[in-house]
């Protein structure tokens, strides 16, 4: 059949497809759907113990935001005083830990309503990551500012009451704050040029390098693997990296940019998120639906954004200026057709 297209029709599309092009990432972009915050700080990690609750710290001013339907509506459910905070995380409805700079950790068991502080009590470490094999033993990764930037790893086996020193990794600059852990024993945290692999729960962890410039190694911000498998890092001037092992080794790919990229996020072995920033003020966002083999970028008008995380129903980002986005799951990749039984070789059939 001869195409009923006419050859003014065909010079129209060819026309419009660098506009089509164009077009698409702001339709992309209305997929993110904007939350009120009940503050205006810079947002700098976020947690989901399930659907419905979650929790997000701020930057420098030491608040917890809360939400228990879904996301719809947060408030500031406490305070710990002026400080950094990097990280936090729920083991169950009531038990939680979070960190930051000052050598401090702490822990809730009223489910966030109140904190307790502990940690090493050292002005110079700061905790960047928690990692529990259990709701009594945990570890807290960071980094000696004090000692040359050295990585740290401090202990606890009573839920978080009281952390001791441990064993740390001596090569590289110390944890950066990326971490992804694959099961109760591997996990694989970032640091500067450099990312850490653990095989036994954090007990002893082997240093992996980066491909980079020596003299300005690249820092791993963000990890995320799709399955015990599959993982992703990014970080500074536009790092991405892939692992396709496990962690066990990692191959850089060709940059989507060059600007700073502070996490990211796969939901499945196909579709994935990058958060970041272009400068101090303007955030990015960029997605892919083929496993990172390609990445488009998401118009956006947010500041700089920070992390992201998923519930099992929705994905969430938070960034500055008291930005929080969601956007449903994307849908999971379609299952490969089953492969064609091939016929039989000539000469080879049942000759009936």
């Amino acid at each position: 059949m001869r195409s009923t297209i006419s050859p003014r029709a065909r010079i129209s599309l060819a026309r419009l497809g660098p506009l089509l092009a164009l077009l698409i990432p702001g339709a992309l972009a209305a997929d993110w759907r904007p939350v009120p915050a009940p503050v205006g700080d810079d947002l700098h990690a976020v947690f989901f113990l399930d659907r419905q609750r979650g929790w997000i710290v701020t930057h420098r001013s030491g608040k917890i935001l809360h939400t228990g339907d879904g996301g719809e509506t947060w408030r500031v459910q406490a305070e710990v005083g002026e400080g950094v905070l990097e990280w936090i995380v729920f083991s169950d409805r009531q038990r939680g830990w979070m960190c930051g700079d000052g050598g401090r950790i702490y822990r809730t068991s009223d489910g966030g309503e109140t904190w307790q502080e502990g940690g090493s009590g050292e002005a110079k470490h700061v905790f960047r990551s928690l990692y529990f094999t259990s709701p009594r033993r945990g570890l807290a990764l960071g980094v000696d500012a004090g000692d040359g930037g050295r990585a740290i790893v401090f202990e606890t086996v009573d839920g978080g009451v009281t952390w001791e020193p441990r064993e740390a990794p001596a090569a590289g600059r110390g944890f950066t704050g990326a971490l992804a852990v694959l099961d109760d024993r591997i996990a694989v945290a970032g640091g500067s040029g450099t990312l850490y692999r653990t095989e036994d729960g954090g007990h002893a962890w082997s240093a992996i390098r980066i491909d980079g410039p020596a003299d300005e190694p690249p820092v791993v911000r963000g990890l995320s693997f799709a399955d015990v498998a599959h993982g992703w890092a990014v970080g500074d001037r536009g790092l991405i990296a892939r692992s396709d092992d496990g962690g066990r080794s990692w191959r850089t790919t060709h940059p989507v940019s060059r600007f700073l990229l502070r996490g990211v996020l796969f939901v499945d072995p196909q579709n994935g998120f990058i958060v970041g920033q272009r400068d101090a003020a303007r955030g990015l966002l960029y997605a892919t639906t083929d496993g990172g083999e390609h990445w488009r970028s998401i118009a956006i008008d947010h500041p700089p954004l920070h992390r992201l995380t998923a519930d099992g129903e929705r994905l969430w980002i938070v960034g500055g200026s008291g930005t929080i986005l969601w956007r449903p799951m994307p849908a999971p990749p379609a299952p490969e057709p089953p492969a064609a039984a091939e016929p039989p070789a000539a000469g080879t059939g049942d000759p009936g």
